[in-house]
């Protein structure tokens, strides 16, 4: 059996066709239809809509960083084109270059401004994306819980271990970097957008147009990331599993002497 094979065995099998009972407070359970990509849409409205204020506040200081980001080099260019205008022009009338100290002063304002927002935006991120992980891990360890006893005996332990730390820390990053990343990029790309249509229509235009071939490039990419990404997934859940196996029964490896086979088989999980 092929290695990618032995590693798709690892993966949770689908949901039992008979409703479980609702006793001890349990959710009635029902096989449904599973897209192929969870319903990501359903878990943005359950847990992120709960942060809404939070996470708009957050948006709100990024923002005002976005803008800061942007006047600094312009407030840079501008101390540039006084020095270079008074050195060609040959104008001695400010020796003690006053009105270039303030210029100075206020590109340090800007960077402070930047710096201050920047740093509440990402501590307000991070909270929220702590307190989103905590409740994805208690829904999911209760709905686990609620769970009949063939489900555990068809699911190892190390699989559901890995469900309730690896897979939630993946969801913790993407709010915490993608979605960070994702819309400072929009805030760049729409004043960047902004400042070259009033500049010049026609070259924005062209431009636009010469990014097509990099966007398409970009879907492939995202599609062999995810792609990627699902795979070292599954690869996880299976060394978790190997490694789990072999520690819980660790006096039955040492009574046959097995510790070579179990580090090989480790081994080609880890490859």
């Amino acid at each position: 059996m092929s290695k990618k094979a032995l590693i798709e065995e690892q993966t949770l099998p689908a949901a039992p066709t008979e409703p479980l009972p609702e006793d001890n407070g349990c959710p009635l359970i029902v096989k449904e239809e599973v897209d192929e990509h969870p319903a990501v849409t359903a878990l943005l409205k359950k847990y992120v809509c709960g942060q809404a204020c939070q996470v708009w506040l957050g948006m709100l200081w990024l923002f005002f960083a976005q803008i800061s980001d942007v006047l600094y080099p312009l407030q840079f260019g501008l101390i540039l084109d006084y020095l270079t205008a008074a050195e060609l022009s040959g104008d001695k009338a400010d020796p003690n270059y006053t009105k270039v100290n303030w210029m100075v002063l206020w590109l340090i304002l800007i960077l402070l401004v930047s710096a201050v927002f920047r740093g509440l935006q990402g501590e307000l991120f991070v909270r929220v994306s702590v307190s989103i992980l905590n409740k994805v891990r208690d829904d999911l360890f209760w709905a686990i819980m609620c769970k009949d006893t063939k489900f555990f005996d068809s699911n190892k332990t190390g699989e559901l271990l890995s469900a309730l730390t690896a897979d939630c820390e993946v969801i913790q990053n993407c709010f915490q970097m993608n979605i960070d990343m994702t819309v400072s990029s929009l805030y760049v790309l729409g004043m960047n957008t902004t400042i070259m249509l009033f500049l010049s229509p026609t070259l924005t235009g062209w431009t636009f147009l010469s990014m097509t071939p990099l966007l398409v490039m970009i879907m492939f990419y995202a599609k062999m990331y995810r792609y990627f990404g699902k795979e070292t997934q599954l690869r996880k859940k299976a060394l978790s599993n190997v490694s789990q196996e072999c520690f819980a029964n660790i006096r039955t490896v040492k009574t046959f002497a097995s510790e070579q086979t179990e580090a090989e088989k480790y081994e080609e999980y880890n490859l």
